[in-house]
């Protein structure tokens, strides 16, 4: 007598939406702001996918620091293959400044402007309103 098993490894990917990338301005004088953003959804033929996320400053919540975060998002099937996407969360400060060649000026002619700067690399970005 013979028994034979036919085994099927299930192989094929999820397929995880690209989100969109975010851009927030804080309020003036303060230094994080509540963003909220798309969690992407994750089509699979096992229809049951989870979808696990991670930012790349190490925190949790929807509270983001002036400067850019990435968040990784990643879909696992019940056979654990995996997708991922991410998307990059900038958020830029208010500042009042006075660019104005090198003079003094008074607080009426200060130009508003929306700013980030990089904890790692120091470098900024600039936008007047």
């Amino acid at each position: 007598m013979y028994c034979f098993v036919h085994i099927s490894v299930e192989t094929e990917n999820p397929e995880l939406s690209e989100p969109p990338d975010v851009e927030v301005n804080t309020e003036l004088g303060k230094d994080t702001v509540q963003v909220d953003y798309e969690i992407p959804t994750a089509i699979d033929n096992s229809n049951f996918t989870k979808v696990t996320l991670r930012r790349s400053d190490g925190l949790t919540g929807n509270i983001f620091p002036i400067g850019v975060t990435k968040i990784l998002f990643t879909a696992v099937d019940p056979s654990d293959n995996t997708d991922e996407a991410d998307l990059l969360v900038t958020v830029l400060g208010k500042v009042f400044v006075c660019l104005l060649e090198n003079e003094f000026k008074p607080f009426s002619q200060l130009k508003l402007i929306n700013f980030y700067i990089s904890s790692t690399s120091f470098e900024g970005l600039i936008r007047e309103s």
